[in-house]
Parts: structure tokens; sequence; C-alpha cells
């Protein structure tokens, strides 16, 4: 097997184990929000009220427990991309100790990978063999894909959060002012007061920060890696900032599958560009 095959299987691995972790993020997300509804709806005159929290606690455990399910694949999944950007940077091999004993838990990925794999565009556009610049140049690339993703995931979030913390206040204030039955008062405060706590345990706060986080630290990984490639560095300080990227790529959110495709097309075309203007490539 050629070491091109073995690096696109590699990623597709990658790629499939991030798929897996996304969809258990979906499925808690989905929980919390089935959390609200139920809430909501035990609102209703004359709904059974007595089982509603048992089925609440039931369901924010899944919840837990799906998020939890969530974070394993996760690191998992990182661990297999700091392996492919090595390999497919330096030429580093895949570690023979960890890797083959993380794929006995996904067998099922293994396969659908190997199928896969001769379909697979390479995850990187650089020429360049494998080498220091080589190195700085995916680097590069991969920050900047992170920086504009993690960007528009931020302004998603806060839209999301905005209308949410909004709606909730323009609803209570109608209550307040324009509903004369107490009653009625009381169950849209409780509607607030659980659309509030859905905005709470999504972590919209945590999110934002991570991802502006992140695209802060993307952006000035990018900068830095623009500057080695034009000053000619060595491998030693190539090596430092690749670290350092996946060190703050491993504790970054998830950005949602949905997202990289609508904006793949677009991010594409102006990284051709990019690398077009670039001072060396004039």
């Amino acid at each position: 097997m050629s070491n091109t095959t073995i690096e696109t299987e590699h990623a597709t691995v990658c790629t499939l184990l991030s798929l897996r972790a996304k969809s258990w993020w979906r499925t808690s997300l989905s929980l919390k929000g089935l959390s609200f509804v139920v809430v909501a709806v035990s609102l209703v005159p004359n709904f059974p009220a007595v089982p509603v929290p048992f089925v609440v606690v039931a369901i924010a455990i899944l919840a837990e427990l799906a998020s939890q399910k969530m974070e394993i694949i996760k690191g998992d999944a990182e661990m297999v991309r700091r392996s492919v950007d090595w390999l497919e940077s330096l030429g580093w091999p895949v570690s023979n100790r960890d890797y083959p004993d993380m794929l006995v838990r996904y067998d099922d990925i293994l396969k659908e990978a190997s199928m896969l794999a001769a379909t697979a565009e390479p995850y990187f556009a650089s020429l360049e063999v494998p080498s220091s610049k080589r190195l700085l140049e995916n680097v590069m690339e991969s920050a900047w894909w992170s920086k504009h993703l993690c960007q528009r995931m931020v302004r998603y979030c806060q839209i999301f959060a905005a209308f949410a913390i909004g709606g909730s206040f323009i609803l209570l204030t109608i209550a307040l002012i324009g509903v004369d039955s107490n009653k009625v008062r009381v169950g849209v405060a409780r509607v607030v007061a659980s659309l509030l706590t859905l905005v709470l345990s999504f972590g919209l706060v945590n999110l934002i920060r991570g991802y502006s986080r992140f695209a802060r630290k993307a952006e000035d990984v990018e900068v830095k890696a623009e500057v080695l490639l034009n000053s000619g560095c060595g491998e030693i300080d190539a090596i430092k900032l690749m670290q350092a990227y996946h060190l703050a790529r491993a504790g970054a959110p998830i950005i949602p599958d949905s997202v990289w495709r609508r904006m793949r097309p677009a991010l594409n075309e102006l990284w051709k560009k990019k690398r077009r203007l670039r001072p060396e490539s004039s």
C-alpha cells in the first residue's frame, strides 16, 4: 500500500470519527431541546403534571450520556487527526501502538474508510514534499479554515441566543402587561424560565467563548505560519507551531458538519486565490 493511500485512509477514518462525534453532539442537543418541549407541553391545561419531573430528569441523564460519548469519540478523532497531520506534513508514520488499539472500538468505521479512501480528496492542498515548508503550508491552511468556520459559528450562536433571550423578555412583558389572568401569567413565566434554562443547557455562552477563542488562536497561528514560511524557518519552529495549533484545536468546540459543507465551496475558492497571492507564488 502506497504512502498516499495510507494517508488518505487515515484521513478518512478521522473524518468518519468526527462525523460520529457530531452525531452524538446533535443527539445531546436534541434531548435538551426535548426537555424544554416536555416542560412547555406540561403547562397545557389538564396535562398530567406528575410524571413530568421524572421524564425531564431521564432526558437530562440521556443528554449527559450522549455528551460524554461525544467527548470520547471527539478525543479519538483528534488523536487520529494529529497523526495524519504529522504523516502528511513530515512523513512521520502513524503510531503502531495507539492507532490499532483505538480502531478496535471502531471496526465498522475502519471498513467504511477502506471503501471510501479510493475516492476521497486530499485533505491538504499543498504540493510540497514532506518537509517543514509543507508542514507550515498545511497548518496555515487548516488554521485559516478553522478561523472562518469558528467566526461563522460565533455569529450563529449569537443570533440564536439573541432570539431566545429577546423572545423570552418579549413574552414576559406581554404576559405582565397585556394579560389579566394570573394563571396565564404564571404559565408564560414558566415557559420563559424554561427557555432561558434551555439557552444555558445548550452552553451557548461557553460555545461563543470557545469558538471566539479558537478563531483568534487560529488567526494567530495562520499569521505566524506565513511569517515562518517567508523567513525560511527550521523544522523545530514549524513543529512548535503545529503543536500549539493542535493544543488549541483539541480544546475547541465541535463545528457542525452542515456549516462546513455550506462554507466549503466558497472557502476552497478563496483559499486557491489566497495561495496565488502569497509573495513566493507571485
